[in-house]
Order: C-alpha cells, then sequence, then structure tokens
C-alpha cells in the first residue's frame, strides 16, 4: 500500500488535503500476510475502487472521533490511554515479527 496524501482538520474544521509532512510520510507500507482477508473486506465494502483509489474515505471529524474514543477508553478501563499510544503499540508488535518500523 502507498500513502501518498494526507486530509487534516484545521482548528476551525476545514479540511486540507495536502501531501504528507515529511518525505517518510509517502512510503510504502508492508501488509503483513495475517491481515490480508480483513484488509480485503474492508476494501471491498468502504475503499474507492481502482488502483489508486483511497483506502480510507470517511472523514471522521475531531468531535466525533473524540466522543467515540473517549467511550471506548471506558469500555476497556483505559482511561488514560491516548489514541498515539498505538502507534507505539503497533511499532512494537511490527518490529517483533520482523517488520521495519518508522515512527
Amino acid at each position: 500500500m502507498r500513502v501518498v496524501s494526507s486530509l487534516a482538520e484545521l482548528d476551525g474544521g476545514q479540511l486540507l488535503e495536502n501531501t504528507p509532512k515529511s518525505r517518510a510520510g509517502r512510503r510504502v507500507v508492508p501488509i503483513p500476510p495475517e491481515i490480508v482477508p480483513d484488509l480485503q473486506a474492508h476494501l471491498d465494502e468502504f475503499a474507492e475502487d481502482g488502483p489508486n483509489g483511497r483506502v480510507f474515505v470517511g472523514r471522521l471529524r475531531r468531535s466525533g472521533f473524540r466522543r467515540i474514543w473517549n467511550k471506548v477508553r471506558a469500555d476497556v478501563d483505559l482511561p488514560d490511554l491516548h489514541f498515539h499510544d498505538l502507534r507505539h503499540v503497533g511499532n512494537t508488535l511490527a518490529a517483533s515479527t520482523g517488520q521495519a518500523s518508522k515512527s
């Protein structure tokens, strides 16, 4: 999978499409074979068609995400978990399987 663009929500709610902030952000992401079936199901149901289609096309706003995230944290009894913490967990799991990872 190639990461070639990003969509950011600005403080006023305006959406800005741009290239990722750094060259490292524009990259090919290795896909572990264990998640291929789930990724294929996501592509079939939610992604744009075609080889250059976007994988994640929904526009989850900050306010909506925060409400959902807070509920999930409460449901799993991890009130101090930050969303960005998941990136570190993902990198650790990738490293443990021998996958290269860049933070």
